[in-house]
């Protein structure tokens, strides 16, 4: 099964597997991809359809079009997608209302949406996608919600494999059930944004690790809208540099790094001295390249380079041979 465009009007329009339409989501012309051709179901196949449970009947479905993926992994992946700890008594259950009348249920999901019929499979489909198309980069899912797209977006994506996701929402445009669902979504690859300009400071907190090889106090600044941000203050050096600008720090947008950065440049010193200021930097970094969904070296202009060259200390061994002073 091939497909193609919704724009293309070309004689001999340009087409694509399935894998390769799932990963790319829309086509070089803007247009939706759509199969070459409807599968056909006799009646046969109908009651047949009818004697398998959801997962298996959805798996055999997605087969008819999705023909160059593996019809085992399908039902495996439907068969989790649909599982009884997301699904609790099956999905899409058809339920009596009285007389002839009955109800098709799409809210059993894991986040009460009927999102979620189509959010818990497709995330799987996509991260088979890229390892059949042989896709090496990262997929990154950007999600733009003013209701429960969002959570049932994160909840399909989290830690799925070769994909991340960032959620955005109007800061004043959700509800507050529907913000702490987002706001408290666990995982490793979610990340979720309000507007940027309503970005505030909550906190400003510090881990202390030893044997690093030395002491090494770690910041972690927190906002409003459940982003956090990473730095260190540097080795051997102490939190106190840090803390002591705290109360400099609440109620600002770490987003406005350099204007932060300039407030609290004159608590800086020499050496050690000024790692609480720049921890607090790269925290605000940090939180502003998550906020806005781009890599730090974009912000603050270009990349020059793909890779570091990673060099010894030259107090290691307390001598100088001439060939550690080569640096590039």
């Amino acid at each position: 099964m091939k497909y193609l465009s919704t724009r293309d009007t070309q004689k001999t329009p340009f087409t694509v597997s399935s894998a390769d339409a799932i990963k790319r989501g829309l086509a070089p012309d803007r247009g939706l991809f759509m199969p070459e051709s409807i599968p056909a179901l006799t009646a046969e196949d109908f009651q047949a359809l009818l004697t398998m449970r959801y997962e298996e009947r959805a798996a055999d479905i997605l087969s008819r079009f999705l023909t160059d993926y593996d019809k085992e992994l399908l039902l495996a992946d439907c068969t989790a997608a649909y599982a009884e700890d997301r699904f609790p008594g099956g999905a899409a259950p058809i339920v009596h209302i009285g007389d002839n009348i009955h109800s098709l249920e799409l809210w059993h999901g894991p986040t009460c949406a009927f999102k979620d019929m189509a959010l818990q499979i497709m995330p799987r489909l996509l991260s088979r996608a890229l390892t059949m198309t042989g896709e090496k980069r990262l997929a990154h899912i950007l999600v733009a919600t003013s209701g429960d797209t969002g959570k049932a977006a994160l909840e399909g994506y989290r830690d799925v494999d070769g994909v991340k996701i960032t959620v955005f929402y109007p800061v004043d445009g959700v509800s507050p059930m529907q913000k702490r669902q987002m706001t408290t979504q666990r995982g490793e690859n979610v990340n979720v944004c309000s507007n940027p300009s309503e970005l505030k400071i909550t906190d400003i907190r510090v881990a202390n690790i030893n044997g690093a090889p030395k002491h090494c106090p770690l910041i972690k600044v927190y906002t409003n809208q459940g982003l956090v941000g990473y730095g260190e203050v540097r080795d051997a050096s102490s939190a106190t540099y840090a803390l002591m600008l705290k109360s400099r720090h609440i109620g600002e947008n770490p987003c406005n790094v350099d204007k932060i950065f300039r407030k609290i440049k004159q608590f800086g010193g020499p050496s050690r001295q000024g790692g609480g200021v720049s921890g607090i930097e790269i925290a605000l970094w940090d939180i502003a390249g998550k906020a806005w969904g781009v890599p730090l070296w974009q912000m603050l202009g270009v990349k020059f380079r793909d890779k570091v060259r990673v060099y010894c200390d030259t107090d290691v061994d307390g001598k100088h041979t001439g060939t550690d002073r080569r640096l590039t």
